[in-house]
């Protein structure tokens, strides 16, 4: 009888063994599965905040090609109606000495040749021009001529 007692302890011991021993394994199994399961969530919130965060840098590397874009094309739009005005002031400019030249020249015929005089615009209005000549002496104005430049005319004033 002795030794059915000893049995009897023995397998109530080797069951309570055998019953931690399985409820540890049980309480690991369940503790890696919860750090799975936080792992693979805390994963996919990066993959979630990774995702949005290159929309908005997208979105932004977009917004600023876009405004370089503008710029550029306001730049460009600008640089061109600056060329645009400064080629217009040159023609303008041009002009303007090329009917002051005939201007002067048409006077100088009117007057005639002379060496003792030089001739001045006075005035100029709508291609109309005020030319003085004046004695090379005394500075004194010998004639006002008023020179059309569109009409070659030249009549004294």
């Amino acid at each position: 009888m002795v030794n059915k007692k000893i049995v009897a302890i023995c397998t109530i011991i080797a069951v309570v063994v055998v019953v931690l021993v399985v409820a540890i394994q049980i309480k690991k199994f369940n503790e890696i599965d919860y750090t799975q399961e936080v792992s693979i969530d805390n994963q996919n919130m990066l993959q979630e905040e990774n995702i949005i965060e290159n929309e908005v840098q997208e979105e932004n590397v977009a917004t600023l090609e876009n405004a370089i874009k503008e710029s550029e094309t306001q730049a460009n739009i600008q640089g061109e109606e600056e060329t645009q005005v400064n080629e217009e002031n040159q023609e303008s400019e041009e002009s303007t000495e090329n009917y002051s030249e005939k201007a002067l020249e048409l006077a100088k015929e009117e007057w005639g040749e002379d060496d003792s005089v030089y001739y001045t615009i006075d005035n100029q209005a709508d291609n109309i021009y005020n030319i003085s000549v004046r004695s090379k002496e005394t500075t004194a104005t010998l004639i006002e001529y008023e020179v059309n430049v569109n009409t070659q005319e030249v009549s004294v004033k």
